[in-house]
């Protein structure tokens, strides 16, 4: 995919001045985007392969009419102007050259490395911390003939960002590292439903002398606002677990949630009451006072909502670098007609039980997911489950016997000691309550 990035960025300065060609562009550049990223979604097929010849085939007319060379030239091409960054660390240059006829100062070496050119967007935007940073950066300042210096170093995003970024002093014959994380403008991001290709400037400066300063920008790939990452191999080659950011999609403080809870509510005969856990009585009795709760969020959702699940396997995009999915947000699949996948149905379902303060968990299986509970907050190792797609045509008993019979199977499979990355898939329990106290917030 990076060569075919490397090539539409090329282009698109090459037709700079050239209002037809950027036209046509333009629409070619959106359909490429999309199909390298279904692509990634899905098994790549003819179909795929096919409609990504014919693209590829009219930027290669467009870039010989405008550009007299061909489109398969520019993405291999080692312009200096066209710096890819992969997961490898890559040189920043010192100094610009005229910045040494003004000083005797050398710049320290400067490197710097991203997680990946493909952004999970919404990992960043969930994570108080993100356990993978955006871009970190290496100074070493223990070359010969360099001197104490005090740089300003800040990235920003083009459009989807402001500027972040730090100062940072270095003494003669020290190193130092550091990490930035971009300052996402959060209208920007929350309307970003499909693949785009961006510029992210990385701009250096001397404190010491404010005319000491390079910008350099590369070409990063933001992945859409609803694609959640579950897995990201690192830059020492080993892959990050990263199925717990599936909370962010657990929004229980949209509108649409509340009301939902409220109508439950009106509807629950004891009291109109959600008590949550504040149940007293024996264990029994409390774990059945909030299997009675689980049952009226889910008749409200039947009546009130009627979810309509699309019955498709869950199957993951996976490449050598990422595990990816796209998830409906709960405010999505209701105000769509309630038309939602297993993983969909289960954050919604999640949604409401975190709402009604009890501790909600999303269970992955290979090929599907389901919602489970903790009947009693103490019990750390139990779990209460049920089939969110038996919620259109199925009772409530019977959904919660089926998800039931599907944790002691993938249990007894041992799926839930399987690597990320096994062709066979794998098993999570993602427990909400655990995920927010690793700092992982709602997306909306």
């Amino acid at each position: 995919m990076n060569q075919y990035l490397q090539g539409l960025f090329l282009l698109k300065k090459l037709l700079a001045n050239e209002p037809d060609g950027l036209e046509l562009f333009s629409a070619l550049e959106g359909r490429l985007l999309a199909n390298l990223h279904a692509a990634r979604l899905t098994n790549t097929g003819q179909n795929v392969l096919a409609e990504r010849s014919i693209i590829l085939q009219g930027l290669d007319e467009l870039t010989q009419h405008h550009c007299r060379q061909t489109f398969q030239e520019l993405c291999v091409s080692e312009d200096e102007t066209a710096l890819v960054v992969t997961t490898e660390k890559t040189a920043s240059p010192q100094a610009p050259s005229n910045l040494h006829a003004e000083t005797a100062t050398l710049w320290p070496t400067i490197t710097y490395e991203l997680s990946t050119r493909v952004i999970p967007v919404a990992y960043y935007m969930s994570s108080n911390s993100p356990e993978i940073p955006f871009i970190t950066f290496q100074l070493d300042n223990s070359h010969l003939g360099c001197n104490d210096v005090h740089l300003s170093v800040s990235i920003s995003i083009e459009g989807f960002s402001g500027e972040s970024g730090r100062e940072i002093k270095i003494a003669r014959g020290e190193k130092a590292s550091f990490a930035l994380q971009p300052t996402w403008s959060g209208y920007a991001i929350t309307n970003l439903d499909k693949p785009l290709l961006v510029n992210l400037h990385i701009d250096i400066s001397s404190l010491h002398a404010p005319q000491e300063k390079r910008r350099l920008t590369e070409h990063i790939y933001l992945h859409a606002y609803n694609t959640a990452i579950l897995a990201q191999i690192n830059a020492h080659g080993r892959a990050i677990d990263l199925t717990y950011t599936l909370a962010g999609w657990v929004t229980p403080y949209r509108i649409e949630i509340e009301q939902l809870l409220s109508r439950a509510i009106e509807d629950y005969k004891q009291d109109h009451r959600f008590l949550g856990y504040h149940i007293s009585g024996s264990p029994q009795k409390r774990a059945q006072g909030v299997y009675v709760q689980v049952k009226a969020l889910f008749e409200t959702l039947k009546r009130q909502a009627t979810p309509h699940y699309v019955p498709s396997a869950l199957t993951f995009a996976m490449d050598s670098q990422q595990i990816i999915q796209r998830v409906r947000l709960p405010s999505e699949t209701l105000t769509s007609g309630g038309s939602a996948n297993c993983l969909d149905g289960t954050v919604l379902f999640a949604s409401l039980l975190e709402l009604a303060s009890l501790y909600p968990a999303i269970v992955i299986i290979p090929g599907h997911a389901f919602v489970a509970w903790k009947p009693l907050p103490e019990e750390n190792d139990r779990y209460e489950c049920l089939e969110t797609t038996f919620i259109r045509d199925q009772h409530f008993e019977s959904a919660v016997l089926h998800a039931n019979q599907h944790l002691v199977e993938a249990r007894q499979r041992q799926d839930f000691s399987r690597p990320l990355f096994d062709p066979n898939g794998f098993a999570r329990l993602i427990d909400i309550a655990q995920c927010r106290a690793r700092g992982i917030t709602p997306l909306e």
